[in-house]
């Protein structure tokens, strides 16, 4: 199981709604994705990408927060008062094959 993967058909994204045409999960590979902090007071929104499958980077994502490395986005953003692991929530946005710029042909 993927604990911090959320699901939907959509996404809003600063005012802008990103529809998810098909079903996803930690195993997809080649994605793009979005790290969102869940707390209700904050916006915050990573937009990653990866071509491995998605259960490795969101693994690195977690060591960032559980490592305290503030170098790292989300280990700052998620190591911040009164924020945690509890409060990331991933979503992929969009899948490519292979070798393509993954950001530029996100789903739309």
């Amino acid at each position: 199981t993927c604990p911090y993967i959320r699901e939907g058909r959509e996404i809003m994204i600063n005012q802008r709604k990103w529809k998810i045409n098909r079903q996803f999960n930690c195993s997809s590979f080649n994605v793009v994705f979005t790290i969102i902090c869940n707390k209700d007071s904050c916006n915050s929104v990573y937009i990653g990408e990866t071509k491995r499958m998605l259960n490795y980077r969101i693994a690195e994502h977690r060591g960032y927060v559980l490592h305290k490395r503030t170098d790292k986005s989300t280990g700052e953003h998620f190591n911040l008062p009164e924020h945690s692991l509890a409060d990331l929530r991933v979503t992929i946005i969009g899948q490519t094959k292979g070798k393509s710029n993954l950001v530029a042909t996100a789903a739309r």
